[in-house]
């Protein structure tokens, strides 16, 4: 992989490669010695962030050696990317899936199903994304993977199918990936590249994101929320941005809630009930705990010079 890093670079081209390992422990930047439970293990150090994982047979690796420059998300953002597309991939084979913030990887309610590590070399991002497809997953009983408690867990854990072929889900999945991956990137790319797209595949492109920003602010991740509906604001022409600049300070005031910064909180409200009438007017069906949209954002408001939290749920 990192011998693809020159050629990404001089060409400002981008090399995804999917591929399976055998079992092998690696540890990242970030591996504290109380991760590795087993100590007689070998774990090799590898050029990239986070912590101790494993990877190993029926796990689909996606990697991407891309130009830093041409990621225009930055760091974060490219971590967002991949993300979005295993979730978008996983949500398309009915397995619902979702990001823990502050966490990178991607969750299930049966556990971390997706694992992300991304490095930087000679100008160039590199590593990616672990897919547990069908994992033994004793193989994680030696290390605490990424640092967490928190069980893995893999694709044929959430399926009723008792035989399964392995090479054609690899297939299929890596295809997924690969539509999504590069859909995601089409927001950040110059508007000449992106006017090739049909005006039907734009709206699906980018509203996808703004979907992803409901389902974080749904499951109280408020900066993966507001991330998300972040980069759908960038593919936006200036009249739709003020819409959704709405629910990027709303999601902001509830990050804010969490660290009980209520003074802020409320700053970032006041910003937002400028907006709420272009917000009702672009997304008229979208409720939020049920009620109108309007209703329960002044129920909000009201809480939280109370210094009060009321948790709202938002639905198209």
């Amino acid at each position: 992989m990192e011998k693809l890093i020159p050629y990404a670079v001089q060409q400002k081209k981008a090399f995804f490669l999917f591929t399976e390992h055998d079992t092998v422990y690696t540890s990242g930047t970030n591996t504290a010695k109380d991760h590795i439970l087993d100590k007689s293990i070998e774990v090799k150090p590898v050029r990239r962030g986070g912590s101790v994982t494993v990877h190993s047979s029926g796990q689909l690796m996606f990697y991407t050696v891309m130009p830093f420059q041409e990621v225009k998300a930055g760091l974060q953002g490219h971590i967002r990317h991949l993300e979005f597309a295993i979730i978008r991939s996983l949500f398309e084979r009915q397995i619902y899936s979702y990001t823990m913030f502050p966490h990178s990887g991607v969750f299930t309610p049966k556990g971390k199903i997706a694992f992300i590590g991304i490095g930087l070399k000679k100008g160039s991002i590199f590593h990616g994304a672990g897919i547990n497809i069908a994992t033994d997953l004793n193989v994680y009983k030696p290390i605490l993977s990424c640092g967490l408690t928190i069980p893995p867990t893999s694709f044929v854990d959430h399926i009723s199918q008792k035989e399964i072929h392995k090479n054609e889900i690899y297939i299929s999945f890596a295809q997924s990936l690969y539509k999504h991956f590069k859909r995601l990137y089409q927001p950040i790319e110059p508007a000449k590249e992106r006017m090739i797209l049909s005006h039907e595949q734009k709206i699906y492109a980018n509203f996808d994101l703004f979907l992803h920003g409901l389902h974080y602010f749904n499951a109280r991740s408020f900066w993966r929320a507001h991330e998300a509906w972040e980069l759908y604001w960038h593919t936006l022409v200036e009249e739709k941005k003020r819409a959704v600049q709405f629910f990027i300070q709303w999601s902001m005031a509830y990050y804010k809630l969490q660290q009980q910064n209520w003074k802020g909180a409320n700053s970032l409200l006041q910003k937002a009930e400028n907006k709420l009438p272009v917000a009702k007017k672009e997304f008229p069906s979208l409720r939020a705990n049920g009620q109108l949209l309007e209703d329960a954002f002044f129920e909000v408001v009201s809480a939280v010079k109370k210094q009060k939290l009321i948790p709202v749920v938002l639905e198209l």
